[in-house]
């Protein structure tokens, strides 16, 4: 009896509730939403791929990018290989040990700009329009005693980390006024490093202050010859600012805008939408209103600093 019982009290809720009126929706075609002069959805600042067209990950698949690029209308966002990879190929500079040589960076610059993408890609030009792409480095190359050059030099310090940045930035990428015959377009943002603090603070238990003073120290190097591009990080993975009672927040990301905000353009983190080491049991929950939350304690933080 219990179980008929329950059975026509789940019936009963059942009726009821498809008695209620269902809801209403009207759209009025002559009303346009705008927020700041924006009215429309910008695919290519929303709609990219952690990749980009100098990849030869695309050679004898040129069929899956023409449908990822025209068919799907997707772009290109992220190159974090490129910066780190010639940072062990360029000279060291002769008269500036531990620096490199700005003469090996223009070299090198030149030959990927007009010989590699200008004239071995140029198939791909049609596609020059698709890359919206930011450049970052990469701890195996940038963090101090890790980079191995062409000679076994080694940067000796921030300040030759930030230049070759920069002087990076200038070189393998054509100018506004030119077409991609000579290179591919210079990208607007850079990333320090990518995701540091897992690895040096999770994995080898350093401290988070040591890497925002690296990223100050750095932007000051690239900023002794480059002025355009916008520096940011520090590029967190997985944000849980409200872990241990909000304590991960004052740790991390409140020290990060504490320490190198005035040094920074933006400020950068990464969202995955997954579940991350059974966090949560596995729910992918950065997602609505955790990454409103997320951005919002950042940006209001930041207005009152």
């Amino acid at each position: 009896m219990k179980v008929i019982s329950s059975l026509l009290i789940a019936f009963a809720c059942t009726a009821s509730c498809n008695l209620v009126a269902q809801p209403e929706v009207s759209v009025n075609l002559n009303v346009k939403r705008s927020i700041d002069g924006l009215s429309t959805f910008d695919r290519s600042k929303y709609i990219v791929m952690h990749s980009m067209l100098t990849t030869t990950d695309w050679k004898g698949e040129e069929d899956k990018l023409d449908y990822l690029l025209n068919d799907l209308d997707v772009y290109f966002g992220r190159d974090n290989g490129s910066m780190p990879y010639y940072a062990t190929q360029v000279e060291q500079n002769p008269n500036n040990l531990g620096y490199a040589s700005p003469d090996s960076i223009a070299a090198y610059g030149k030959t990927a700009r007009e010989d590699y993408y200008g004239k071995t890609l140029s198939k791909l030009h049609k596609y020059d329009n698709r890359s919206h792409v930011m450049i970052g480095g990469q701890i195996n190359q940038f963090w101090i005693g890790n980079h191995k050059g062409k000679g076994e030099w080694s940067f000796a310090n921030t300040d030759a980390v930030g230049q070759y940045m920069g002087n990076f930035v200038n070189e393998f990428y054509r100018n506004d006024n030119q077409g991609p015959n000579k290179g591919p377009a210079r990208p607007q943002y850079l990333e320090i490093l990518n995701e540091p603090l897992y690895e040096l603070v999770d994995v080898h238990h350093g401290k988070p202050i040591d890497t925002f003073i690296f990223h100050n120290e750095v932007a000051q190097g690239i900023r002794k010859v480059n002025t355009s591009i916008k520096i940011g990080g520090f590029t967190t993975a997985f944000p849980w600012f409200d872990d241990n009672n909000f304590n991960r927040w004052d740790e991390r990301m409140k020290l990060f805008l504490d320490t190198s905000g005035e040094y920074m353009d933006y400020f950068s983190i990464h969202l995955y939408d997954f579940g991350y080491l059974n966090r949560d049991k596995g729910v992918a929950n950065f997602k609505g209103a955790r990454i409103e939350a997320t951005m919002d304690m950042m940006e209001q933080y930041e207005k009152l600093n």
